[in-house]
């Protein structure tokens, strides 16, 4: 029997700092998922690379939701990017035009994004996505929150290789509100991915086998996602789904060749993929859905979770090309999709037919 299986966690990390001067010092740090956590936008971090805060972008408005006014711009600016690598300012506490306004202060924080996100095209220190004034209407904090994050190299047309991470790393995005910088003190930021890292771990586990003890074997020779998201909004959705407006806003990637060779009892192959979230709402009800007898604990349900989405479902999948070989040398060819979390039994376990 195969079994693939998606699996994430998340620790803290944090890259270099610099010193914490007298007034407040804000940290960013890559956010701890806890075990029970099954969430896309911050079930990612699983290495020192997934997650480095390479380079941090911080933006601070005031309760109107415009950037935050400074008396001494050379020590302090609402948008600041600080050096690579640089995961925590220090802020004076005496910096600011109306320090009431200082009292409750949002803080928005990004991470690793592409540049085209922060371009400052007219120079005047602001990104132009998110200006120093008011653009089409909307304030500044109002474009960021509202800001999707649609990287120009993840169109259906770009050829991007999804097995590794992206070149700036793991995008992340994070949110503090009602901060007060006018007294000394200190605020470690969470920062919550962009993008999830998934795992297709595929074994093998029958109680038939020859002589060798390695077959059955499974070889396989290209997979590919289909139903991945180009984009991600930097603010999650009210209603948890993901609902794109972007003009393409799915890809499929196809033809990724493999030559991993999985035996019995052998030991897992494992096909790695980042994607952005994808939360779709399931076209039938979990609590009333008919599973299998012997299915009742949670966990054995949530193995079940792509059977609620129909063909048409926009839910993201997995499919591989491979060559099964049987314990006596039957040769099956398998091209199936199998929907992300799913233990696929119906379409990979072989049972011997009793006489």
């Amino acid at each position: 029997m195969l079994l693939p299986a998606a699996c994430t966690t998340e620790e803290d990390f944090g890259g270099g700092t610099v010193p914490p001067g007298d007034g407040f010092t804000i940290e960013a740090v890559c956010q701890n998922m806890l075990p029970q956590q099954v969430v896309t936008r911050s079930a990612i971090a699983k290495d020192d690379k997934e997650k480095r805060i390479n380079q941090l972008y911080l933006f601070f408005f005031d309760e109107n939701g415009d950037y935050l006014e400074s008396s001494n711009t050379k020590v302090f600016s609402p948008y600041m990017a600080p050096s690579a690598n640089t995961t925590n300012v220090s802020i004076p506490t005496d910096v600011f035009k109306d320090p009431a306004f200082a009292k409750k202060t949002t803080i928005y924080a990004l991470a690793n994004v592409t540049p085209e996100v922060v371009t400052d095209a007219n120079g005047d220190g602001y990104p132009d996505n998110f200006p120093q004034y008011s653009k089409d209407g909307k304030k500044p904090k109002e474009l960021l929150e509202a800001f999707v994050y649609d990287p120009a190299n993840y169109t259906p047309n770009t050829r991007d290789d999804i097995t590794t991470l992206p070149s700036t790393g793991m995008p992340m995005a994070g949110k503090s509100a009602t901060v007060n910088l006018t007294e000394k003190g200190s605020l470690t930021m969470q920062l919550k991915a962009l993008m999830a890292r998934i795992d297709i771990n595929i074994s093998i586990d029958s109680d038939h086998s020859d002589e060798s003890g390695q077959l059955p074997r499974l070889s396989i020779a290209e997979w590919g996602v289909y139903n991945m998201p180009t984009a991600v909004p930097l603010t999650e959705p009210a209603d948890g789904q993901t609902s794109l407006t972007t003009d393409e806003p799915y890809r499929n990637v196809e033809n990724i060749q493999s030559d991993a060779v999985v035996y019995n009892h052998g030991g897992a192959a494992s096909l790695t993929f980042y994607m952005f979230e994808n939360m779709i709402e399931p076209d039938e009800d979990p609590e009333n859905y008919q599973y299998p007898a012997g299915v009742e604990d949670d966990v054995d349900k949530q193995r079940w979770k792509p059977r609620l989405v129909g063909e048409n479902s926009k839910a993201t999948y997995f499919k591989m090309r491979a060559y099964y070989t049987t314990y006596n040398l039957s040769l099956i060819h398998i091209s199936e999709p199998t929907r992300l979390g799913m233990i696929s039994y119906a379409v990979f376990c072989l049972k011997k037919k009793k006489k």
